[in-house]
């Protein structure tokens, strides 16, 4: 099996550190980005009448700002009497809704990784693992629209005398795209655990 055999070369197992490594290193980009949102520097439209500006919720202006993020939702907010807490709150939310899924994937990808590196690599826990995280982001794909895109928004508006819209952008989840590619990948290590199981005794009995 080709994938076996790549895998299983000190090449397979330097490309897994790497990957490892960049695994890690998005996931500690995404963490500091949350708490850049949360302190409101995210950037989002004030309308109101025929008035609209681009503001952070933390009532900043993008120029003076200097960094500063732009959520893949198009946030449109109408702030009669100030930018609300609740507002703040709930645009941490549709960030963590986005990118919570993907660093649990990523983690069980890094378990994956390292089992690798160990020469553990076609083993039903891999498969197992690269299963869940597909369905991780399958679920995410189908979930987070709906979420960011309705079910915080309500709740910030019922929370506050704010009236927060959102525009989704689809393009930017996980998509069903990024699932069904675990998928193939898990089906990929359960078929060579499957071979190394069937080949196992045979090798045993040439041992002997």
């Amino acid at each position: 099996m080709i994938t076996r055999k790549i895998l299983s070369k000190p090449v397979g197992r330097i490309l897994a550190i790497v990957l490892v490594l960049v695994c890690c290193w998005y996931i500690i980009i995404d963490a500091k980005a949350a708490v850049t949102i949360g302190r409101g520097y995210v950037e989002v439209n004030i309308v109101g009448g025929e008035a609209r500006e681009q503001i952070l919720l933390n009532g900043e202006t993008p120029r003076s700002a200097g960094h500063y993020y732009t959520l893949s939702e198009q946030l449109y907010l109408e702030a009669p009497n100030g930018i609300a807490p609740a507002v703040r709150v709930g645009v941490l939310m549709m960030h963590l809704t986005r990118t919570l899924p993907i660093a649990a994937c990523l983690i069980l990808i890094c378990i994956v990784l390292i089992n690798i590196v160990r020469k553990r690599t076609f083993i039903y826990q891999n498969a197992k693992l690269l299963l869940a995280g597909a369905i991780i982001i399958a679920a995410a794909a189908v979930l987070a629209p709906v979420i960011n895109g309705r079910v915080i928004p309500a709740i910030v508006n019922a929370a506050s005398d704010n009236n927060l819209g959102v525009g989704v952008n689809m393009a930017a989840s996980p998509t069903i795209i990024h699932g069904a590619a675990l998928f193939m990948v898990a089906y990929v290590f359960k078929t060579g655990f499957n071979i190394k199981n069937e080949n196992a005794p045979k090798e045993n009995a040439c041992g002997l």
